[in-house]
This record gives structure tokens, C-alpha cells and sequence, in this order.
């Protein structure tokens, strides 16, 4: 049986110190049938002469150059460069863990096309270190679509996709300057359905320096903003009840995220959260601790 051809895309900004690391995991993945496209978003570094080294070594490997467009913008470039029928987004600095490639595009040949997606489990590592901080669940996600609706998983870096279903929800929007991966997670569980696997296929590096550690005030208003945006584009075509839950998870969320900045906004927020699931208990007993300074 012939192997789907599985495209690999890694956007890098400024990544060459970390790039070869990132690119060794890749080049050793076993399965006998995938590309590598790696899309430079105008780098500023060495980018360019790490990429010339490693394609005059892997023929498998192939090197696209686009002007400074953001992190969504240069993967869609390399989905539209991709030649196979399945496609991997792997970050400039993280890894695949051995077979990685070869586990996913198996389970996923087995599944009928109604599975769009097969996901594994990330483990993070510290930068330093290289010691492992922890596994995410991602099944936990996945299985649960009001845990899918209201959560900002990275799932989709530990997952192979279908391009035919990529292509049909329109790759990533450009447009959302912060967490386009959980849109495309949410437009993909309407589009079809999601395998999870209990395993650990990618690694995510944790430095000091990433955008994700510490999150600013003008950061999370612009979550708050983006997230109601998205559940507004992608929720009328669920369920009332899966409506009403994910707003009532947005509102928590976001409610505990500017706490620390402002409480009265936080307050109506969680109070929103509530009414829209009274059953809750949990955004009422943060209301009723915020009200009463023990928060």
C-alpha cells in the first residue's frame, strides 16, 4: 500500500538558533513518505544559511521566503506549497518525538474520511534543561466539544490533518493576530470528527522568552476580544446548549484573566458566567471571593 505523502510545515521567524535542533527531529522521522516546508516570515537572523545547509543535505526538505506576514499568514503559504494529502504544523522550535510522522499517518489512513484529524499528546520541556514540565491531555479536549469551544489548546501542533479538510475551512485567518491553531481546532471539529491518540508525539520548548510566558493587560483584552469573535463566527452552528456553555466558559475564563487588572469588569464577568449556567457553582464562588477580598 502506498504511504500518504504527509507535508510538514514550520513557520520561523528569527528561529535559527533553534532551527537545526528543530530540523534534526524532523529529517529522522521514519516514515517513508513526507516533505518538509519551512517558511521564512522575513527573518532578520542566520534563518537563511541554516536553511541553504540543511537542503543541500535533505532533499526532502524545501525553503519558502515570504515578507514579514505573521505566524498564520506563513503557514497558509506552506499549505499552499504542500504536495501531500496529509499535513503537520510544527513550530521553529519545538520537536517531533521519534515515529511521530509515521504513528499519526497510519492511524489516520485507518480512520474513514469522516475523521478529519488524528491528535497525540504534547509534553513540554524546559529550554534550559531539556527536562520535561508535563503532558497535556489533549483527549480530554478533544472528546468534550464545550471544553473544545472554551479552551486555547495548541492541539493542533501534536495532530496530522487532512489538506482537503484544511483547504475546506479556509486554512488559518490570517486576520486574528492571537490564537488562529484554536480556530482552526474549532472549524475542524464541525468539519468532521477528531482521533485522539494516548501518546506523546510532540515536544514544546518552554522559554523564558515566549510570548506565552506572562501575559499583559492589553494581551488579554485583545484574548478576551478575539475569543468572542470566534465564538460568534463558529457557534451559531452548534447546539444551544453547547452555545450557552461556551459563552458561560469564556465569561469564567476571561473573568479570572483580568482579575488582577480589573476587578468590576472580572465581577460582571463572572456573574455572566453564571446566569448563563446557574448550575455552576465554581464562577460563584469566585464572584462571591472576589466580593468578599478573600481573591
Amino acid at each position: 500500500m502506498t504511504e500518504q505523502r504527509v507535508s510538514i510545515v514550520v513557520p520561523a521567524y528569527n528561529m535559527a538558533d533553534y532551527l537545526p535542533q528543530t530540523l534534526d527531529s524532523l529529517v529522522t522521522q521514519d516514515h517513508p513518505n513526507f516533505e518538509v516546508i519551512v517558511v521564512d516570515d522575513g527573518s532578520g537572523d542566520r534563518t537563511g544559511e541554516v536553511m541553504a545547509d540543511y537542503r543541500a543535505r535533505y532533499p526532502q526538505i524545501r525553503y519558502v521566503y515570504q515578507e514579514n506576514g505573521g505566524e498564520a499568514a506563513a503557514r497558509n503559504r506552506g499549505i499552499a506549497a504542500a504536495s501531500g494529502e496529509y499535513l503537520m504544523f510544527v513550530d521553529a522550535d519545538d520537536l517531533l518525538m521519534p515515529g511521530a510522522v509515521r504513528i499519526l499517518a497510519n492511524q489516520l489512513s485507518r480512520l474513514d474520511p469522516s475523521y478529519c484529524l488524528v491528535h497525540g499528546e504534547m509534553e513540554e520541556f524546559d529550554h534550559h534543561t531539556g527536562q520535561p514540565l508535563g503532558v497535556t491531555r489533549f483527549g480530554e479536549i478533544s472528546q468534550d466539544r464545550v471544553k473544545l469551544f472554551t479552551s486555547m489548546s495548541n492541539m493542533i501542533l501534536a495532530s496530522i490533518v487532512r489538506t482537503e479538510a484544511m483547504g475546506a475551512i479556509g486554512n488559518f485567518p490570517a486576520h486574528v493576530k492571537w490564537s488562529a491553531i484554536t480556530e482552526v481546532m474549532m472549524a475542524l471539529c464541525q468539519r468532521g470528527n477528531l482521533f485522539a491518540l494516548d501518546q506523546v508525539v510532540y515536544r514544546y520548548r518552554v522559554r523564558s522568552d515566549s510570548m506565552s510566558r506572562g501575559i499583559s493587560e492589553e494581551r488579554v483584552r485583545l484574548m478576551v476580544s478575539q475569543s468572542g469573535d470566534r465564538l460568534t463566527r463558529l457557534l451559531p452552528r452548534e447546539s444551544p446548549h453547547l452555545q450557552r456553555a461556551a459563552w458561560a466558559g469564556h465569561y469564567q475564563r476571561y473573568g479570572i484573566k483580568l482579575h488582577a487588572y480589573d476587578r468590576p469588569t472580572a465581577r460582571s464577568y463572572l456573574l455572566i458566567a453564571w446566569l448563563l449556567k446557574p448550575r455552576q457553582v465554581e464562577p460563584l464562588r469566585l464572584l462571591l471571593s472576589s466580593w468578599l477580598g478573600r481573591w
